[in-house]
C-alpha cells in the first residue's frame, strides 16, 4: 500500500514539475513577444498610460473605503483607523528598510 502511494505521489510531483516548467516557458515566451509592444505603447501614449494607472489606483482606494465603511468599529472610532494606518506605515517602512 505504501509503495503504491509513493508511486502516485512521485508521479504527481513529476506532473506538477512538468506543468510548472511548461508554464514558465510560456510566460517567458509571451513576455518576449509583448515586451516591445508594451514598451512602445507606454512611450507613445504616456498620458493615457498615466490616466489608466491613476484610474485603477482610485478604484482600489474607493473599494477599500467602501469595505472599511461597513465596519462599525472603524466608523465609530476613527482614532482606531488612524492608529491602524500609522501601524501599517511603520511596519511596511521597517520592512522596506530591512530589505534594502
Amino acid at each position: 500500500m505504501e509503495n503504491s502511494s509513493k508511486k502516485i505521489i512521485d508521479a504527481s510531483l513529476h506532473a506538477v514539475d512538468t506543468a510548472q516548467g511548461a508554464f514558465t516557458e510560456l510566460e517567458r515566451e509571451v513576455e518576449d513577444r509583448f515586451a516591445p509592444v508594451r514598451d512602445n505603447l507606454i512611450k507613445r501614449f504616456p498620458v493615457l498610460f498615466m490616466l489608466i494607472t491613476t484610474g485603477g489606483f482610485v478604484l482600489v482606494l474607493f473599494s477599500m473605503e467602501a469595505i472599511f465603511a461597513d465596519w462599525a468599529l472603524l466608523q465609530n472610532y476613527p482614532w482606531v483607523t488612524l492608529f491602524i494606518g500609522i501601524g501599517i506605515l511603520v511596519a511596511t517602512g521597517t520592512l522596506y528598510k530591512k530589505l534594502s
